[in-house]
């Protein structure tokens, strides 16, 4: 059984956002990620189930590519960024 789980790399819990004033925008420098709650929980379910039946598990998300999960426990990764010019 392969299984896929879609994720999204969020600020860690545990940080104060802070906001740019020039553009509004979140201050990524210094700041902590981790991914999503809804995630998490399915990647772990995910290894479960393919501990169980056997198969693969690959975590897809969508962000910086410096703010990739890298968990031992999975198959595979992947990581998709865009980049603004």
């Amino acid at each position: 059984m392969n299984i896929v789980v879609c994720g999204k790399i969020i600020p860690a819990s545990t940080v104060t956002i802070e906001l740019d004033p020039n553009t509004k925008r979140m201050v990524r420098k210094g700041v902590t990620h981790e991914l999503d709650p809804a995630a998490a929980s399915a990647v772990e379910e995910g290894l479960r189930l393919s501990e169980k039946h056997g198969g693969a598990v690959t975590l897809v998300t969508m962000g910086r590519a410096a703010t990739a999960i890298r968990a031992s426990s999975m198959d595979s990764s992947l990581s998709c960024s865009a980049f603004r010019r």
